[in-house]
């Protein structure tokens, strides 16, 4: 504080004992650009996906007009999130339409599902231990988040690479059946048994 300033700024000494010259001080302002907005106007990619809705029929309804629940779609957010964390991790963003990264939120799932926001993150809660079981990973390697992007809720689940593979199993007349799927560019890739080994063992190599 006693230190005069000279016409190139004023003199101080670091922690490190080293000195320098501050020529301007520069206040920090709290940036307003959304990041989660920011991940989705780039659209689609290696670490980021979208998904239009978690239940909701969107085909159905784009043919129809009708808005019904389609179970088997609920498939899709346990195959993405095998994906990432089976590669190098990455968000998964429901609410969001692939195609033209369109903020659609997620009122029609509400709908179908008879729920509020609250319900909605149980339902995925749900079907995340129904295809993953007890893995221990589970917790450690996802992170969901309900975002409120524009005054849509949009669902955000931000996955991590796992050490460890991610299977999901699935029960088919009674059996289980393991898939294994990996993150590749902008898409998730189903492989077998022999060529997730092969990858799984290159993947530790790295």
């Amino acid at each position: 504080d006693d230190e005069e300033y000279r016409e190139d700024g004023y003199r101080v000494v670091l922690d490190d004992d080293s000195t320098g010259v501050v020529c301007d001080i520069i206040k920090f302002v709290q940036s307003n650009i959304d990041p989660d907005l920011e991940l989705i106007l780039s659209g689609e990619s290696d670490v980021v996906e979208f998904k239009q809705s978690f239940s909701f029929d969107v085909h159905r309804f784009e043919s129809t007009g009708e808005k019904v629940r389609l179970d088997k779609n609920e498939f899709n957010i346990p195959k993405a999130i095998c994906g990432f964390a089976n590669s190098s991790g990455g968000t998964l963003y429901i609410g969001i339409a692939d195609r033209t990264c369109e903020l659609v939120g997620l009122e029609d799932d509400y709908q179908v599902l008879d729920t509020d926001a609250d319900g909605f993150q149980n339902h995925i809660k749900m079907i995340i231990r129904k295809f993953f079981g007890d893995n221990k990973a589970i917790a450690k390697n996802i992170k969901p988040k309900m975002l409120k992007i524009k005054g849509k809720d949009v669902f955000k689940i931000r996955v991590t690479g796992s050490k460890t593979p991610f299977i999901i199993e699935e029960k088919i007349n009674g059996k289980n059946f393991p898939y294994f799927f990996v993150r590749v560019g902008n898409g998730t890739e189903d492989f077998s048994a022999q060529s997730f080994v092969e990858y799984w063992i290159q993947r530790v190599k790295n």
